[in-house]
């Protein structure tokens, strides 16, 4: 899809359209093979973070991959093969992407090739405060920043490490700066966590993201990114209903929806780790389904290759089997909702 600046909109491109349908149809008949390409990727600028997030892999140390930087040409060349076909781009994983010392060309590269950018961001880009300039020159659709909190002392107890005041600082700049120049992009979307320590605080956040401009979009806490942590289940909400899960006693808790033998990701979308590693999403941050190499392998080889292959029938038949893929809520039970001015368009 092509974006459209005046209307603030996406055009569709007929190869991305066929690419679709391709896909549509090969998940429906539940095929190996799709003979299409990726509608959506992730790719993870750097898996290093400046956060000590207490359930997060890279935050506890639990994530033992060795920190890497993507090389900018190893970024250009996976974007010139997808462009034709990919309708949109998350650029991240497990670190914070704004540490990437070329992160705003990568944006623009992407987006001058009409596919859709948006980044999830823990705010400290924000510290300098010429980057509210360079996010708006990049042409960045999409801008998610996690705020679990309406104050500095609730908000720290999560985002270990980040000052909530300059954050917020920075995003007064970025949202002035977007009506001054009556820019439409980015879509500007305040993240918040419900978790026990900041339930109370959600009201108050939200009034303030919608005072900035900005889309309120309320989440639910995952524990089962990480395995370590004895106590995650003190993370919880009191309020059930701002919870995926279920929770049972000695620190025990399942999931209000039961997992499946199936996953659609494995079907539109694959992620490229900061080494070059490819796997099927950010749930497998130990590498142990790697599906390619980018700096060996085109994307394409990737896609449809043996191993991706191989986990489309796996999932189907046991998902409960692979490691990564039985502790996924894959999304059903996510997001509790989003509203705003500007809708996330996904």
């Amino acid at each position: 899809m092509i974006k459209n600046e005046a209307e603030g909109k996406y055009l569709r491109i007929d190869s991305r359209s066929i690419n679709q349908q391709m896909l549509d149809i090969a998940y429906r008949d539940r095929l190996p093979i799709t003979h299409a390409m990726p509608s959506k990727i992730w790719i993870e600028p750097t898996n290093a973070c400046n956060a000590h997030c207490p359930l997060c892999p890279t935050g506890t140390g639990e994530s033992t991959r060795q920190k890497s930087i993507l090389p900018i040409a190893s970024f250009i060349k996976i974007v010139n093969e997808i462009a034709p076909f990919t309708q949109s781009m998350n650029l991240w994983d497990l670190g914070e992407p704004f540490l990437h010392p070329q992160i705003f060309t990568m944006i623009r590269y992407a987006e001058d090739k009409n596919i859709r950018t948006r980044i999830s961001t823990n705010g400290t880009v924000f510290y300098h405060s010429d980057n509210a300039d360079a996010i708006l020159a990049s042409k960045l659709s999409d801008l998610i920043v996690s705020l679990d909190g309406a104050s500095q002392k609730t908000f720290e107890r999560y985002r270990i490490g980040i000052d909530f005041d300059r954050v917020i600082e920075g995003l007064r700049k970025l949202m002035s700066l977007k009506q001054l120049k009556h820019s439409v992009f980015p879509n500007v979307v305040w993240q918040f966590i419900a978790m026990k320590h900041n339930q109370d605080e959600i009201e108050i956040a939200r009034t303030l993201a919608l005072s900035l401009g900005m889309v309120f979009s309320l989440k639910t806490v995952n524990l089962d990114m990480i395995n370590n942590k004895k106590d995650k289940t003190t993370f919880l909400p009191n309020d059930l209903n701002l919870s995926r899960y279920n929770t049972i006693e000695n620190e025990k808790y399942t999931l209000k929806k039961q997992r499946q033998n199936e996953c659609k990701l494995l079907w539109y979308s694959l992620m490229v780790n900061a080494d070059g590693y490819v796997i099927p999403c950010c749930y497998d941050y130990s590498e142990d389904l790697i599906l390619g190499q980018v700096f060996r392998q085109s994307i394409k080889e990737i896609w449809d290759g043996v191993p991706m292959q191989l986990l489309r029938n796996r999932i189907q038949e046991n998902r409960m089997s692979i490691p990564p893929c039985k502790v996924c809520s894959e999304g059903k039970v996510e997001l509790l909702f989003s509203e705003g001015k500007e809708k996330e368009d996904d």
